[in-house]
Protein backbone atom coordinates (compact mmCIF):
# COMPACT_ATOMS: atom_id res chain seq x y z
CA UNK A 1 0.00 0.00 0.00
CA UNK A 2 1.44 3.61 -1.28
CA UNK A 3 0.17 5.88 1.01
CA UNK A 4 0.77 9.96 0.40
CA UNK A 5 3.59 12.03 1.74
CA UNK A 6 1.14 13.88 3.68
CA UNK A 7 0.02 10.79 5.49
CA UNK A 8 3.01 9.13 6.02
CA UNK A 9 4.58 12.50 7.24
CA UNK A 10 1.37 13.16 10.28
CA UNK A 11 1.88 9.35 10.79
CA UNK A 12 5.78 9.50 11.74
CA UNK A 13 4.49 12.98 14.18
CA UNK A 14 2.14 10.90 15.64
CA UNK A 15 3.94 7.36 15.96
CA UNK A 16 7.04 9.05 17.60
CA UNK A 17 5.36 11.15 20.12
CA UNK A 18 2.76 8.47 21.14
CA UNK A 19 3.96 5.57 24.14
CA UNK A 20 4.20 2.48 21.65
CA UNK A 21 4.70 -1.17 23.78
CA UNK A 22 5.27 -3.78 21.38
CA UNK A 23 2.98 -6.51 23.90
CA UNK A 24 5.39 -9.40 22.99
CA UNK A 25 9.04 -9.73 21.72
CA UNK A 26 11.68 -12.48 21.73
CA UNK A 27 14.59 -10.50 22.56
CA UNK A 28 16.24 -11.93 25.77
CA UNK A 29 17.32 -15.33 24.41
CA UNK A 30 19.53 -13.37 22.09
CA UNK A 31 21.13 -11.66 24.49
CA UNK A 32 21.68 -14.44 26.98
CA UNK A 33 23.50 -16.37 24.18
CA UNK A 34 25.68 -13.30 23.33
CA UNK A 35 26.63 -12.53 26.83
CA UNK A 36 27.47 -16.75 27.27
CA UNK A 37 29.93 -15.31 24.64
CA UNK A 38 31.42 -12.71 26.73
CA UNK A 39 29.32 -9.80 24.43
CA UNK A 40 28.16 -6.87 26.52
CA UNK A 41 25.32 -3.93 26.02
CA UNK A 42 24.07 -7.10 23.56
CA UNK A 43 20.66 -4.87 23.92
CA UNK A 44 22.14 -1.77 23.10
CA UNK A 45 24.39 -2.98 20.01
CA UNK A 46 21.88 -5.17 18.45
CA UNK A 47 18.42 -4.58 19.31
CA UNK A 48 17.73 -0.72 20.29
CA UNK A 49 18.86 0.28 16.82
CA UNK A 50 16.03 -1.43 15.39
CA UNK A 51 13.61 -0.64 17.90
CA UNK A 52 14.03 2.90 18.05
CA UNK A 53 13.64 3.23 14.30
CA UNK A 54 10.13 1.65 14.82
CA UNK A 55 9.85 4.73 17.15
CA UNK A 56 9.16 1.80 20.36
CA UNK A 57 8.85 2.92 24.02
CA UNK A 58 8.74 -0.29 25.64
CA UNK A 59 8.61 -4.13 24.79
CA UNK A 60 7.39 -6.71 27.16
CA UNK A 61 9.77 -9.27 26.61
CA UNK A 62 9.18 -12.96 27.44
CA UNK A 63 12.47 -13.95 29.72
CA UNK A 64 11.66 -17.64 30.14
CA UNK A 65 9.09 -20.32 29.94
CA UNK A 66 8.06 -23.50 29.43
CA UNK A 67 9.55 -24.16 26.03
CA UNK A 68 12.25 -26.26 24.87
CA UNK A 69 14.67 -23.57 24.18
CA UNK A 70 14.35 -21.62 27.63
CA UNK A 71 16.91 -24.48 28.94
CA UNK A 72 20.47 -23.53 29.29
CA UNK A 73 23.01 -24.42 26.56
CA UNK A 74 24.61 -27.54 28.20
CA UNK A 75 21.29 -29.10 29.10
CA UNK A 76 19.55 -28.63 26.16
CA UNK A 77 19.11 -32.61 25.79
CA UNK A 78 17.02 -32.66 29.33
CA UNK A 79 13.61 -31.97 28.74
CA UNK A 80 11.63 -30.90 31.46
CA UNK A 81 14.70 -29.60 33.72
CA UNK A 82 16.40 -26.75 35.00
CA UNK A 83 13.46 -24.35 34.17
CA UNK A 84 13.56 -22.12 36.80
CA UNK A 85 17.51 -21.85 36.85
CA UNK A 86 17.22 -20.44 33.77
CA UNK A 87 14.98 -18.15 34.25
CA UNK A 88 16.10 -16.48 37.03
CA UNK A 89 19.76 -16.39 34.49
CA UNK A 90 17.90 -14.65 32.33
CA UNK A 91 16.35 -12.43 34.35
CA UNK A 92 20.25 -11.49 35.51
CA UNK A 93 21.02 -10.87 31.81
CA UNK A 94 18.89 -8.44 31.30
CA UNK A 95 19.72 -6.38 34.49
CA UNK A 96 23.98 -7.15 33.08
CA UNK A 97 22.76 -5.65 30.03
CA UNK A 98 20.85 -2.62 31.55
CA UNK A 99 23.97 -2.30 33.80
CA UNK A 100 26.19 -1.88 30.50
CA UNK A 101 23.81 0.26 28.76
CA UNK A 102 21.76 2.70 31.15
CA UNK A 103 21.48 5.03 28.79
CA UNK A 104 19.61 2.54 26.20
CA UNK A 105 17.60 0.18 28.27
CA UNK A 106 15.46 0.73 31.94
CA UNK A 107 14.10 -2.69 33.20
CA UNK A 108 10.37 -1.51 34.36
CA UNK A 109 9.22 -2.44 38.29
CA UNK A 110 6.17 0.72 37.69
CA UNK A 111 3.96 1.61 35.18
CA UNK A 112 5.62 4.94 35.10
CA UNK A 113 8.79 3.84 34.50
CA UNK A 114 7.73 3.20 30.86
CA UNK A 115 6.70 7.12 31.03
CA UNK A 116 9.88 7.91 32.01
CA UNK A 117 12.29 6.22 29.54
CA UNK A 118 10.14 7.83 26.76
CA UNK A 119 10.60 11.17 28.18
CA UNK A 120 14.51 10.23 28.61
CA UNK A 121 14.63 8.19 25.12
CA UNK A 122 15.35 4.98 26.38
CA UNK A 123 13.56 1.66 25.54
CA UNK A 124 12.13 0.44 28.84
CA UNK A 125 12.05 -3.46 29.63
CA UNK A 126 8.85 -5.91 30.87
CA UNK A 127 10.15 -8.94 32.24
CA UNK A 128 7.44 -11.96 31.17
CA UNK A 129 7.67 -15.68 31.16
CA UNK A 130 6.13 -17.34 28.53
CA UNK A 131 4.59 -20.17 30.20
CA UNK A 132 4.66 -21.14 34.19
CA UNK A 133 7.06 -24.13 34.19
CA UNK A 134 9.85 -21.41 36.21
CA UNK A 135 7.67 -21.43 39.41
CA UNK A 136 8.18 -25.55 39.68
CA UNK A 137 4.90 -26.07 41.80
CA UNK A 138 5.82 -23.35 44.41
CA UNK A 139 3.30 -20.67 44.63
CA UNK A 140 5.98 -18.60 46.95
CA UNK A 141 8.02 -18.08 43.48
CA UNK A 142 5.67 -16.07 41.88
CA UNK A 143 7.00 -13.31 44.63
CA UNK A 144 9.93 -13.93 44.26
CA UNK A 145 9.85 -13.66 40.48
CA UNK A 146 7.61 -10.62 41.00
CA UNK A 147 10.14 -8.67 43.29
CA UNK A 148 12.55 -9.39 40.06
CA UNK A 149 10.70 -7.17 38.17
CA UNK A 150 9.00 -9.58 36.13
CA UNK A 151 5.19 -8.27 35.38
CA UNK A 152 3.30 -10.60 33.46
CA UNK A 153 3.16 -14.58 32.94
CA UNK A 154 1.64 -16.55 30.21
CA UNK A 155 0.13 -19.69 31.74
CA UNK A 156 1.57 -22.15 29.24
CA UNK A 157 2.97 -21.95 26.22
CA UNK A 158 2.13 -24.59 23.50
CA UNK A 159 2.40 -28.18 25.87
CA UNK A 160 0.99 -29.09 29.00
CA UNK A 161 2.51 -27.98 32.38
CA UNK A 162 1.26 -28.20 36.32
CA UNK A 163 -1.05 -24.82 35.43
CA UNK A 164 -3.00 -26.09 32.20
CA UNK A 165 -3.18 -27.80 28.54
CA UNK A 166 -1.51 -25.86 26.21
CA UNK A 167 -2.94 -25.34 22.35
CA UNK A 168 -0.63 -28.39 21.27
CA UNK A 169 -0.94 -30.57 24.21
CA UNK A 170 -3.51 -32.66 22.19
CA UNK A 171 -6.00 -32.09 25.26
CA UNK A 172 -7.98 -29.48 27.27
CA UNK A 173 -8.16 -30.66 30.68
CA UNK A 174 -8.71 -26.79 32.15
CA UNK A 175 -6.95 -25.53 34.43
CA UNK A 176 -5.65 -27.75 37.17
CA UNK A 177 -6.30 -26.85 41.00
CA UNK A 178 -2.63 -25.35 41.14
CA UNK A 179 -3.45 -23.36 38.10
CA UNK A 180 -6.52 -22.29 39.84
CA UNK A 181 -4.43 -21.07 43.12
CA UNK A 182 -1.86 -19.77 40.67
CA UNK A 183 -4.13 -17.34 38.96
CA UNK A 184 -5.42 -16.33 41.78
CA UNK A 185 -1.90 -15.30 43.28
CA UNK A 186 -1.00 -13.39 40.36
CA UNK A 187 -4.00 -11.15 40.20
CA UNK A 188 -3.06 -11.10 44.20
CA UNK A 189 0.44 -9.98 43.68
CA UNK A 190 -0.30 -7.68 40.82
CA UNK A 191 0.87 -9.77 38.09
CA UNK A 192 -0.62 -9.70 34.92
CA UNK A 193 -2.43 -12.94 33.33
CA UNK A 194 -1.72 -14.14 29.75
CA UNK A 195 -3.72 -16.35 28.13
CA UNK A 196 -1.90 -16.38 24.85
CA UNK A 197 -1.36 -20.20 24.27
CA UNK A 198 -3.28 -22.17 26.43
CA UNK A 199 -6.36 -24.06 25.41
CA UNK A 200 -9.71 -23.35 25.55
CA UNK A 201 -10.88 -24.84 28.62
CA UNK A 202 -8.16 -23.76 30.02
CA UNK A 203 -9.13 -20.00 29.10
CA UNK A 204 -12.47 -20.30 30.57
CA UNK A 205 -10.91 -20.93 33.48
CA UNK A 206 -8.77 -18.37 33.95
CA UNK A 207 -12.29 -16.31 33.29
CA UNK A 208 -13.99 -17.92 35.73
CA UNK A 209 -11.45 -17.91 38.38
CA UNK A 210 -12.05 -13.88 37.94
CA UNK A 211 -9.90 -11.55 40.37
CA UNK A 212 -8.56 -9.12 37.54
CA UNK A 213 -7.94 -8.71 34.08
CA UNK A 214 -6.75 -11.16 32.12
CA UNK A 215 -5.14 -10.65 28.76
CA UNK A 216 -3.83 -12.61 25.80
CA UNK A 217 -0.47 -11.03 24.41
CA UNK A 218 -0.48 -11.94 21.43
CA UNK A 219 -3.19 -13.94 19.81
CA UNK A 220 -5.56 -12.96 16.67
CA UNK A 221 -9.14 -13.74 15.90
CA UNK A 222 -10.65 -16.69 15.22
CA UNK A 223 -13.61 -15.65 13.28
CA UNK A 224 -11.13 -14.31 10.49
CA UNK A 225 -8.52 -16.97 10.88
CA UNK A 226 -9.24 -20.51 12.41
CA UNK A 227 -6.52 -21.33 14.54
CA UNK A 228 -5.49 -22.85 17.38
CA UNK A 229 -4.38 -19.51 18.91
CA UNK A 230 -6.40 -17.39 17.98
CA UNK A 231 -9.72 -16.24 20.34
CA UNK A 232 -13.09 -16.63 19.26
CA UNK A 233 -15.58 -13.45 19.81
CA UNK A 234 -17.02 -14.68 22.92
CA UNK A 235 -13.49 -15.04 24.23
CA UNK A 236 -12.15 -11.89 23.07
CA UNK A 237 -15.76 -10.54 24.39
CA UNK A 238 -14.53 -12.73 28.05
CA UNK A 239 -11.34 -10.64 28.24
CA UNK A 240 -12.47 -7.55 27.50
CA UNK A 241 -15.38 -7.56 30.25
CA UNK A 242 -12.50 -8.77 32.65
CA UNK A 243 -10.52 -5.49 31.76
CA UNK A 244 -7.52 -6.68 29.94
CA UNK A 245 -5.83 -6.36 26.59
CA UNK A 246 -5.83 -8.63 23.66
CA UNK A 247 -2.35 -8.09 21.41
CA UNK A 248 -2.54 -8.45 17.63
CA UNK A 249 0.06 -11.12 16.76
CA UNK A 250 2.19 -10.71 13.21
CA UNK A 251 2.40 -14.52 12.39
CA UNK A 252 1.24 -15.00 8.78
CA UNK A 253 -0.62 -18.31 9.95
CA UNK A 254 -2.15 -16.39 12.89
CA UNK A 255 -3.39 -14.00 9.95
CA UNK A 256 -4.39 -16.18 7.09
CA UNK A 257 -4.85 -19.89 6.16
CA UNK A 258 -4.02 -19.07 2.46
CA UNK A 259 -0.55 -18.11 1.10
CA UNK A 260 1.56 -15.15 2.23
CA UNK A 261 0.07 -13.00 4.90
CA UNK A 262 -0.98 -9.18 3.73
CA UNK A 263 -0.87 -6.09 5.53
CA UNK A 264 -4.02 -4.78 5.28
CA UNK A 265 -5.43 -8.10 6.45
CA UNK A 266 -3.26 -7.95 9.57
CA UNK A 267 -5.21 -4.35 10.18
CA UNK A 268 -8.39 -6.42 9.43
CA UNK A 269 -7.64 -8.41 12.70
CA UNK A 270 -7.02 -5.33 14.53
CA UNK A 271 -10.12 -4.07 13.20
CA UNK A 272 -12.37 -6.84 14.18
CA UNK A 273 -11.36 -6.41 17.57
CA UNK A 274 -11.98 -3.40 18.46
CA UNK A 275 -15.69 -4.12 16.74
CA UNK A 276 -15.88 -6.89 19.29
CA UNK A 277 -14.07 -5.97 22.24
CA UNK A 278 -14.02 -1.88 21.95
CA UNK A 279 -11.34 0.38 21.62
CA UNK A 280 -9.88 0.61 24.64
CA UNK A 281 -8.40 -3.56 24.96
CA UNK A 282 -6.93 -3.90 21.67
CA UNK A 283 -2.73 -3.86 21.19
CA UNK A 284 0.17 -5.06 19.34
CA UNK A 285 1.76 -8.08 20.70
CA UNK A 286 4.26 -8.51 17.34
CA UNK A 287 5.91 -11.38 17.96
CA UNK A 288 8.30 -10.58 15.48
CA UNK A 289 11.57 -13.46 15.68
CA UNK A 290 13.60 -10.18 14.52
CA UNK A 291 17.61 -10.88 15.42
CA UNK A 292 16.78 -14.21 17.23
CA UNK A 293 19.19 -16.76 17.73
CA UNK A 294 19.18 -19.84 15.10
CA UNK A 295 20.18 -21.82 17.19
CA UNK A 296 17.45 -22.04 19.30
CA UNK A 297 15.33 -21.06 16.37
CA UNK A 298 15.91 -24.51 15.17
CA UNK A 299 15.54 -26.05 18.77
CA UNK A 300 12.52 -24.83 18.99
CA UNK A 301 10.93 -26.39 16.23
CA UNK A 302 13.28 -29.52 16.59
CA UNK A 303 11.17 -32.92 16.02
CA UNK A 304 7.86 -30.81 15.33
CA UNK A 305 6.27 -29.57 12.15
CA UNK A 306 8.09 -26.36 10.81
CA UNK A 307 6.02 -23.22 12.08
CA UNK A 308 8.29 -20.55 9.37
CA UNK A 309 8.48 -16.90 10.53
CA UNK A 310 6.35 -15.35 7.65
CA UNK A 311 4.99 -12.03 8.37
CA UNK A 312 3.56 -9.29 6.04
CA UNK A 313 6.01 -7.14 4.55
CA UNK A 314 5.19 -3.83 5.75
CA UNK A 315 5.81 -5.25 9.34
CA UNK A 316 8.50 -7.98 9.34
CA UNK A 317 10.87 -5.87 11.47
CA UNK A 318 10.25 -3.42 14.33
CA UNK A 319 11.24 -1.05 12.38
CA UNK A 320 8.42 -1.01 10.62
CA UNK A 321 6.20 -0.25 13.47
CA UNK A 322 5.33 2.85 12.43
CA UNK A 323 3.53 1.24 8.98
CA UNK A 324 0.54 0.36 11.58
CA UNK A 325 0.06 3.72 12.44
CA UNK A 326 -0.14 5.15 8.94
CA UNK A 327 -2.16 1.84 7.83
CA UNK A 328 -4.62 3.07 10.25
CA UNK A 329 -4.50 6.53 9.85
CA UNK A 330 -5.45 5.52 6.18
CA UNK A 331 -8.28 3.66 7.42
CA UNK A 332 -9.70 7.24 8.89
CA UNK A 333 -8.81 6.06 12.65
CA UNK A 334 -8.92 9.36 14.82
CA UNK A 335 -5.38 9.50 16.60
CA UNK A 336 -6.48 9.41 19.75
CA UNK A 337 -7.81 5.96 19.08
CA UNK A 338 -4.35 4.51 17.63
CA UNK A 339 -2.47 6.13 20.96
CA UNK A 340 -4.65 3.79 22.57
CA UNK A 341 -3.92 1.31 20.51
CA UNK A 342 0.03 1.77 19.97
CA UNK A 343 0.67 1.62 24.11
CA UNK A 344 -1.99 3.83 25.99
CA UNK A 345 -4.12 0.78 26.54
CA UNK A 346 -1.54 -1.26 27.94
CA UNK A 347 -0.06 1.20 29.75
CA UNK A 348 -4.02 1.94 31.62
CA UNK A 349 -3.60 -2.11 32.29
CA UNK A 350 -0.36 -1.90 33.48
CA UNK A 351 -1.17 0.90 36.07
CA UNK A 352 -4.22 -0.83 37.20
CA UNK A 353 -2.78 -4.38 37.53
CA UNK A 354 0.44 -3.87 38.75
CA UNK A 355 1.29 -3.35 42.90
CA UNK A 356 4.28 -2.07 44.64
CA UNK A 357 6.51 -4.50 45.68
CA UNK A 358 5.55 -5.82 49.13
CA UNK A 359 2.07 -4.38 49.19
CA UNK A 360 -0.16 -7.02 48.17
CA UNK A 361 -2.99 -7.93 50.98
Amino acid sequence: MRYTEDLVTRASELHHDAIVIAGHTDICPDVGKRQRAGERGVFAARHAPVLRSGGITAVCDHVAGDARYHIDFPFRNIQGTNRLKFAVQAIDAMYRDAEASPETMLVVMTADDIVRAKREGKIAVVLCLEGASPIEGDLNLLGVYYRLGVRKMGLTHDHRNLLADGVRSGADGGLTTFGKDAVREMHRLGMIVDVSHIAPKGFWDAIEVGGGPVHASHSNCAALCDHPRNLTDDMLRAVAKSGGVVGAHALGPLITKSGRPEFEQLLDHIEHMVAVMGEDHVSIGPDLMENYPKEEYDLLWQGTPKLHYVYPPEFDSYAKFPNITAGLLHREWPEAKIRKLLGENLLRSFRTVWKPVGTAA
